[in-house]
């Protein structure tokens, strides 16, 4: 992500990096303005996608609290996987609204 590609009225072509894009941020020029079906194109996954890594995520997590009670011991790897799952669940969580259709172009 280099940058927003500017198409001047000469039909050349620039990239406004992000010191160009702070810039005119400080100068207040609003003339950036990015569809939110661009943004929500960078979620790939679609609700099934999601819903199918949730679904394999709790299990995960329900077999190794059945472990802990059982007193059945857990090994450092699967420590570590909780620890992703347990933020794979929310940054989902906080995500899953980006499969939905778009509002506005």
């Amino acid at each position: 992500m280099g940058g927003f590609e500017i198409v001047k009225p000469e039909g050349t072509r620039g990239v406004l990096s992000m010191p160009g894009v702070e810039f005119l941020a400080k100068k207040n020029v609003q003339v950036l303005r990015v569809p939110t079906n661009t943004i929500e194109d960078g979620s790939k996954a679609g609700i099934v996608g999601k819903g199918l890594v949730l679904i394999q995520v709790v299990w995960f997590l329900i077999q190794c609290t059945a472990r802990i009670v059982c007193n059945l011991p857990i090994c450092l790897l699967e420590m570590h996987t909780i620890v992703h799952c347990v933020c794979a669940m929310l940054i989902y969580l906080f995500w899953w609204k980006t499969t939905r259709p778009p509002n506005d172009t």
